[in-house]
Parts: structure tokens; sequence; C-alpha cells
């Protein structure tokens, strides 16, 4: 009896072992990589077409794998893990859809990643804002690296820069590698929604990102964002947008010159009736919560934050400059959905 008992909880804590070290992948290692690109005379690495060999010997670059199948849902499975789809025709993620860009008359509503902005429109070029060139162009902006988002973006290789970043133990996110930072933006702190995946669902199930009450710093280095925020990110090729004294960038109080970015919601006025979590206005928190939280507490010096995705999607979205809501509609409803979140008196 004794014998068994053992046997059964060795049994138990294998699999309990085994699910805590396969939790961000899972499936065997040639769903995602090739030895050789060759198996019966064919090639392996096809995820996205096929392709010479790819670095790591994946099967697949970042758009291969994460736009497998534009015309399928959003998100995928390939291997037995659950991948989201970066362009997909299903329900739009948290970051938005890059099938918004697929055509050359609607460039303007997403990032032009190279790999799926096929135009290649260099009008887009250097970014808007930048005070910093930061070397971006139509033909080499890419998902990470050097001159994209994701990744270490030390490494000019977008694969090698988020390599090992899909096997590594996430439930710390502390930002310390690009596998523990929010999303592979290594640096950059949040929740990553732990109900309904890769998604901003509600008011209560959504994700939650790191803000402070600090607007316009500089960038600390290319993988160490100003602050741990998304904003601190954004800020790397967008600085002018982010300004840390009364210049072209809109200085640190009212009157504002450009929209504040990184600023708390003033604890007075229109803006203490923003009390409920709107997905359409996301905030970001000083202090990020265990779990998703529904509820907006503007103080006035700390807490609940405006940022860059409180207006903007992150890839793209169906509206003009990614903005969450149709700005430009004739309906000045529609047009104001996101503004009158914040500014609760103006609709």
């Amino acid at each position: 009896m004794k014998k068994s008992l053992i046997f059964i909880l060795s049994i138990i804590f294998s699999i309990v072992l085994c699910s805590h070290v396969n939790a961000e992948v899972a499936g065997n290692c040639v769903n995602c990589h090739t030895m050789h690109n060759s198996q019966g005379g064919a090639d392996m690495a096809t995820y996205g077409g096929t392709s010479p060999t790819n670095s790591c010997l994946t099967r697949g670059t970042c758009v291969g794998c994460h736009a497998y199948d534009t015309t399928g849902a959003s998100i995928r499975s390939i291997g037995g893990s659950q991948v989201p789809q970066v362009w997909h025709n299903g329900t739009d993620l948290a970051a938005g859809n890059f099938r918004y860009i697929a055509s050359n008359a609607n460039d303007r509503k997403g990032h032009n990643v190279a790999a799926i902005d096929q135009e290649g429109t260099a009008a887009m070029f250097p970014p808007p804002g930048y005070e910093t060139d930061p070397g971006i162009t139509a033909s080499n902006f890419s998902c990470a690296g050097v001159y994209g988002c994701h990744g270490d973006r030390t490494v000019t290789d977008e694969t090698t820069s988020v390599k090992g970043a899909h096997h590594a133990d996430d439930s710390t996110i502390n930002g310390s590698s690009t596998g523990t930072s929010y999303r592979f933006l290594k640096g950059v702190l949040g929740l990553e929604n732990p109900t309904t995946a890769w998604q901003n669902a509600s008011a209560t199930d959504h994700n939650e990102y790191k803000g402070i009450n600090g607007p316009g710093a500089s960038p600390a280095g290319p993988t160490s964002p100003a602050n741990n925020t998304m904003s601190g990110l954004c800020a790397e090729c967008h600085g002018y947008y982010h300004g840390t004294a009364a210049t072209e960038t809109g200085g640190t109080a009212s009157p504002w010159k450009r929209h504040p970015t990184d600023h708390t919601l003033p604890s007075n006025g229109e803006y203490t009736n923003y009390t409920t979590y709107s997905v359409v206005a996301p905030v970001a928190r000083v202090t990020v919560p265990g779990t998703p939280s529904g509820t907006v507490t503007p103080t006035g010096t700390t807490d609940d934050i405006i940022m860059c995705l409180s207006c903007h999607g992150a890839h793209a979205t169906n509206f003009y400059k990614l903005m969450r809501w149709d700005y430009a509609n004739s309906s000045l409803t529609t047009a104001l959905e996101g503004c009158v979140v914040c500014h609760t008196s103006k609709n």
C-alpha cells in the first residue's frame, strides 16, 4: 500500500512539474523547429509559406507563426500550443488586427511592419513625432529586434531577439528578460489577461498595463523603456509625444500642448466620473494588480494613468491613426465614444 501511494504521488508530481515547465509552449520540438529544413524531400520551414532556413532552427518567422492563416480565427492551435494571430479574420485581440492595413488605402490604420505592409509606404517613416531617428524604414520595420517593438532591441534579427522567450517561465513579469516582460516587450511590465488570453474582453476581464505619474520620461535605453511602462516603450520611437519640459513636446502640466501620457487621471471635475474600467479607453496602473480590476479611481497623484494605449491600438485598428474608436466619424456621439470615457462632460 505504501509503495502504491509513493508511486501515485510520484506520477502527480511529474504531471505538476511538466505542466509548469511547459506552461508557455506545448508539444514536440518539431512543431516549431526543424533540424535541417528537410523531411521526405520537402521543406519544413513552411509557416508563412515555403522559406529557407530560419534563425534558431524555427519553422517560421514571427509573421509566419502569428499570421499563420489570415482567413482564420484570432487564436490558432499549432502543434498543441495556442498561438495568437496578429492578422486574422476573427474577433480582434487587445493589440488589434493587422488585417486593417492589408490594402494600401488603409495603411494609416496601423504600424506598417514590412512583412505585412507589402506596399512599403516610405512616407510613413521616420516615425511621426520622432525625437531621435531610430533608423526604421519601410523595408526594415520588423516585429522584433532593433527595428521592431518586441524582443531584445539591441539584436538586429527579429527571431534571434526573442530567442528562448517562448520557453520562459513568465509566471512573474519583472522585465528582466524578454520572456519575463509583458508580451515579450523587453523591459515593459503588466498583467497578461489570465482569463481570456490576449484579449480585453470586458471591464473585469482584460490586460493590465504599467503606468506612472511622470509624463515624458526619456527612454532609458533600447531594452529599458522609461519607467517600465508601455508609454515609455512608445517614446523610444515617438519621443516628441512624451515631453519632459515646456518645449514642442508639451510640458508636464496643463495647459497641455499635446495630450498627456503617463499622467494620472485628475481627482476633480469631469474625470472623477470615470470609475468603471473601459476597454474602449483603458487606463494603466502605477501598481499592476494581480488580477484584472474593473475599478478606476482618479486621484490626481497615483493609481489610474493615461497612456498611449488609452487612445490607440498597438498593432492596427479599423480606424484612422490606430485609434480605438471612430474619431473621424461624422456622428459626434461616435467620434467622441472614447473621449467621453475620461472627459465625461464633453459629449
